[in-house]
């Protein structure tokens, strides 16, 4: 059995790192519906953007180079590498996840790579 789901958006605002322009984000409702009649609903924030990595040799020196550009422009990427705030969950709270990401903003930071395992709870803060 094969299941697509096809949807439009006809009018949006790209969303920005932050530093160069908007943080749009909009509401994304989802309710799917069995054959039995069950429903499953799901709900969540999203942005668009557009997302290059450009590698071009370069003409003088040997190596390429390595950048990205975001909704057709380059970006000067500035960030961290996130880690587990806690190696015990239970000490982790929204407010310190919350602390850390304004900590990130505060120091003009514009991208975070996450690497390792993140919990629920982190997830959700970082990816709202």
């Amino acid at each position: 059995m094969k299941n697509f789901f096809e949807f439009g958006v006809f009018s949006f605002i790209l969303r920005w790192p932050a530093g160069y322009g908007s943080q749009t984000l909009y509401d994304l409702n989802v309710t799917m519906k069995a054959l039995n009649g069950e429903e499953v609903s799901s709900s969540r924030r999203i942005g668009f953007r557009t997302t290059e990595l450009i590698q071009e040799p370069y003409d003088d020196q040997d190596g390429s180079s390595f950048y990205f550009k975001i909704n057709g422009q380059a970006i000067f990427c500035k960030g961290t590498n996130w880690i587990p705030a806690d190696c015990f969950e239970s000490r982790v709270t929204d407010g310190i996840l919350k602390d850390l990401l304004q900590s990130c903003v505060a120091a003009n930071m514009n991208m975070i790579r996450v690497w390792g395992m993140i919990s629920k709870l982190q997830s959700k803060i970082l990816l709202n």
